[in-house]
């Protein structure tokens, strides 16, 4: 009876074993699939986001050449012209680099050009017009106006990138759409943080109503601080900046200098393999180091 319960025993536990282990793996595989389907799903959001990412990119560079109603595209395309012809002069008759390679460093540099160039500008616009809109949306709400109203005046009164946003904004919201789908597409336009405290002022506005007076007060003198303290970080920037600017200047004015003061030199570096590759060092190394110096200086400010 003993063996018999002993044999019952081993058997229930062999049964366990052998079900922990079949359970075992198939869990395994499950959680192997799930894996895997969530790696995938982490890849193709990855992918889709990077896509995204370039094709914003890419909008906003083609919207900074060609302006609104295409008014930028003919100078766009003058300024890139003359920009090559001079770059090839000066390399037919000064330095012979290689021209594939002189081409392949003067395009990023021109369209890096022309979208930093293109952010600076539209950012001093925004500036420029965005107190008037705080002081238009201001007078407009304490004479009893509502955000909309006082919305569809800025868009009236100002001739800029941002009046003419405004002016769609006001558009949109007469035409039904949600304030919420509205002012969402005009932050991807100006996504500034002064326009996205007004962007919440005006939807707290439009959704809950009450008194806008003090809030749009406050918004004036919280963007005139700001203002103030982009004005302060220029100035104890100012010295290092142009210190870098031009330390990093003299290389390259000293080879051009070589093509007069000492031509032989000169030939070295710009046609023998080895001055060559000196030369690409000191690109390389002085690309290196305004990366590392601008990566210094806006962490610090």
């Amino acid at each position: 009876m003993n063996y018999a319960m002993n044999y019952l025993m081993l058997a229930v536990v062999l049964a366990g074993l052998i079900i922990f282990s079949l359970t075992w793996r198939s869990w395994k595989k499950i959680a192997g699939s799930v894996h895997n389907q969530q790696r995938a799903v982490s890849a193709s959001r990855s992918q889709t986001s990077v896509i995204t990412y370039v094709a914003a990119i890419f909008t906003e560079w083609l919207g900074y050449v060609r302006g609104e109603n295409n008014e930028k595209l003919l100078r766009s395309l003058i300024i890139s012209v003359v920009f090559f012809a001079g770059v090839l002069w000066a390399n037919q008759h000064y330095t012979h680099f290689n021209v594939t390679l002189l081409l392949l460093v003067a395009l990023p540099a021109l369209l890096l050009f022309q979208f930093r160039r293109g952010r600076a500008v539209k950012y001093a616009l925004f500036q420029a017009s965005f107190p008037e809109i705080i002081a238009i949306v201001g007078s407009a709400v304490s004479a009893g106006a509502t955000i909309q109203n006082a919305i569809a005046r800025c868009g009236e009164e100002l001739d800029s990138p941002l009046g003419h946003e405004f002016n769609r904004i006001s558009r949109r919201l007469v035409l039904g759409e949600t304030p919420k789908a509205v002012f969402a597409d005009a932050w991807e336009r100006f996504r500034y943080p002064e326009f996205y405290s007004f962007i919440m002022v005006a939807l707290l506005s439009m959704e809950r109503g009450g008194q806008l007076t003090e809030l749009v007060k406050r918004l004036g003198r919280i963007v005139a601080a700001n203002k103030l303290m982009v004005r302060r970080k220029a100035a104890l920037t100012s010295e290092s900046r142009m210190t870098v600017k031009i330390i990093g200047a003299l290389p390259f004015i000293l080879i051009l200098l070589l093509k007069w003061l000492k031509p032989d030199d000169f030939h070295f570096f710009v046609n023998d393999s080895n001055g060559i590759l000196v030369l690409y060092y000191v690109f390389t190394s002085h690309f290196i180091g305004f990366l590392i110096v601008w990566l210094i200086i806006r962490r610090a400010t």
